[in-house]
């Protein structure tokens, strides 16, 4: 989370942070959880905002926000 807040211009950051994102949420709920906590669903609306053209960054961002998501009511919610 602390990478993609500090490199919000960085597509590249943005694209692997969501990546990685979406692999700890894979089939994990307190990862969820916990990357919902920690201000996951905002960074990564962030990334996507700030990087509407690339599409890595939306398409990451979009598999990140699916996991993140997923099963979670308090993510869902945000």
């Amino acid at each position: 989370m602390e990478a993609l807040k500090a490199h919000r211009a960085n597509a590249a950051v943005q694209s692997n942070g969501c990546i990685a994102l979406r692999n700890l949420c894979r089939d994990n709920a307190e990862n969820r959880r916990l990357c919902g906590v920690a201000g996951g669903v905002e960074a990564v609306v962030e990334a996507l905002k700030a990087h509407r053209a690339i599409a890595a960054v939306q398409e990451r961002g979009c598999a990140a926000l699916m996991k993140l998501c997923s099963q979670d009511v308090e993510n869902f919610r945000l």
